[in-house]
């Protein structure tokens, strides 16, 4: 359920299990702790970090307390802690140093265990680098990644879709430096490799298509982005379904490049399709849902079509206030604003496509026997993302 996206069906799955590994194992058992590990996931892909990261916490001291300080299990526990704490830290900064001393712990213990050349070593290198990354040490960051590019290469060769990911976080700071070109090279390599090994159809393609169209539009060269966009936008589509938050921001990246080229009859109609596809996915009294229709509405306002602005400005606000009103009386409708990519994606949409290079953080390349589960950080941080 969770790789096909639908995730609102797993969460009571999983919290039975958790409920049942605790009352027939115990609190500290390491099936709990996995219970807890798959339960943060989902409130992670449902944009929920607050509530994952103390579930995470007592994962990790699960899992060290019955699998030792120096397991792979307790690596694997800190990798995910982190990640989880660097998507937090995209709110939070002060969380970022934190992350990286967990990240710099998961090295260590995986070094002692593998040696040098080892994928989880260079996931562990990997996840430092997009951690410097958020804190604009972009010199570091390029360093690091040049290290879990190199580890990756001898151990897969030229073109697997780890060491694409590499690639494509090179690409991310190439970009950030303002070396479009070179970003651009490197994206569509990255794109090439993914697409070879992973098929056409792979949201990790779609991630790359994304990374292309933003560096596209850095290089003024916004007729290519469009096209992209929509590949990207048709990818998640078919492999998550219309009606999935994946779908939800990949409209929102098109619809908010359309806007930012003037284009606002497209642009509507990308927000007009959100707007149900946010109805759908959270119901029609939500704060997204009248965050959306009052978008839309500041959009026809800027095409002088009156009747329809008006018509979205008082839907919108009908919403809010109604939701402003069961807030005060406790009824409970929902009015917390989504908190995805991130991701990452997001979202981080507001107008402008920003890259991201890959999975912001990689959770588990090809494990060696983690009780934690890897992380999807492609659901969690839509790109241009994927980043």
């Amino acid at each position: 359920m969770r790789a096909s996206g639908r995730v609102d069906e797993a969460l009571p799955l999983i919290q039975r299990a958790l409920a049942i590994n605790r009352s027939e194992l115990g609190e500290n058992h390491p099936n709990t702790a996995s219970s807890l590990a798959w339960l943060a996931e989902i409130y992670q892909l449902q944009g929920d970090f607050e509530s994952a990261l103390p579930l995470l916490a007592r994962d990790h001291d699960i899992v060290e307390h019955s699998r030792g300080p120096a397991h792979p299990d307790t690596a694997s526990s800190l990798n995910n802690l982190a990640v989880l704490m660097y998507r937090l830290g995209k709110v939070d900064s002060d969380l970022l140093p934190e992350a990286l001393k967990i990240l710099d712990q998961a090295q260590v213990i995986r070094e002692h265990l593998y040696g040098l050349n080892n994928s989880d070593v260079a996931e562990s290198i990997n996840n430092k680098a997009e951690v410097l990354v958020a804190m604009n040490r972009l010199e570091e960051a390029w360093t690091l990644h040049n290290q879990a590019l190199s580890i990756r290469v001898k151990l897969h060769g030229e073109r697997h879709p780890a060491v694409a990911d590499s690639h494509a976080h090179l690409a991310s700071i190439c970009l950030a430096q303002g070396r479009g070109s070179q970003a651009l090279q490197m994206a569509n390599d990255v794109l090439s490799i993914r697409e070879e090994s992973l098929g056409l159809v792979n949201p990790v393609v779609s991630d790359s298509l994304k990374q292309i169209a933003s560096i596209r539009v850095s290089l003024g060269e916004a007729d290519y982005a469009g096209p992209l966009l929509t590949r990207a936008l048709d990818i998640l589509v078919k492999h998550f379904g219309a009606l999935s938050w994946q779908a939800a921001d990949a409209l929102e990246e098109l619809a908010a490049f359309y806007e930012g080229q003037e284009q606002f009859e497209e642009a509507v109609d990308k927000h007009e399709i959100l707007l149900k596809t946010l109805v759908a996915l959270r119901g029609e009294k939500h704060v997204s849902v009248a965050s959306s229709m009052f978008h839309i509405a500041e959009i026809y306002k800027k095409l002088s079509r009156d009747e329809e602005a008006t018509q979205f400005y008082a839907a919108a606000l009908q919403i809010q206030e109604e939701i402003d009103a069961a807030a005060t009386e406790g009824l409970g409708i929902p009015q917390e604003e989504e908190q995805r990519e991130s991701n990452g994606s997001e979202e981080e949409i507001e107008g402008e496509l920003e890259v991201e290079a890959g999975p912001a953080l990689d959770t588990a390349e090809e494990g060696n026997g983690s009780n934690s589960p890897p992380l999807d950080t492609n659901q969690v941080f839509p790109s241009v993302e994927g980043v």
